[in-house]
């Protein structure tokens, strides 16, 4: 596991690769890492802690593997230079705010993904296309509210409760 916020604003790191054997990134372990570009995470990794890359204004890249089941809350928040992200279809959870003003340009909700909760796109002023998985039950609170470019989102039949403001302010 790699703790709670063990490299925390530390501005200097540019890249990280996650061994494998490394199952846990905890809370807050990478925020507000600004100069942080590239991270390649092991495919041991199941959990995406709260507020893990918090911040972290210059990530470009990663890819997630397999392995990870859950995306906590906040996990991606304010990553602005973070354009695309490819979520497996072994992910089961996306917490709240996980990708909340994230420079996020498209989204591909995988079909493992129950529901989408609040905030969770939520000020994702670049996010033009939305791709919701067939099994989606419930859309948060404001979950893409303020995604000014986002249009022309279908929503499946496997929907059944949209919450308030969830579209606000889009397209």
């Amino acid at each position: 596991e790699i703790r709670k916020s063990a490299f925390s604003g530390y501005s200097k790191l540019t890249s990280i690769e996650i061994p494998n054997g490394i199952t846990q990134i905890a809370d807050e372990a990478f925020s507000e890492c600004s100069g942080l570009r590239k991270v390649t995470l092991g495919n041991s990794v199941t959990s995406i802690g709260e507020s893990a890359f918090n911040s972290c204004i210059e990530l470009a890249e990663i890819e997630i593997p397999q392995s990870v089941s859950h995306i906590k809350t906040g996990a991606f928040r304010g990553c602005e230079s973070l354009k695309s992200i490819k979520i497996p279809n072994t992910v089961i959870c996306i917490g709240s705010a996980a990708f909340a003003c994230s420079g996020l340009r498209s989204i591909n909700i995988p079909n493992s993904v129950k529901s989408i909760e609040s905030c969770t796109f939520w000020n994702c002023e670049e996010l033009t296309s939305a791709t919701i998985g067939e099994y989606v039950e419930t859309i948060g609170f404001e979950a893409f509210s303020n995604c000014i470019k986002l249009e022309g989102i279908k929503i499946p039949n496997s929907v059944t409760s949209i919450d308030y403001y969830a579209f606000f302010k889009t397209k």
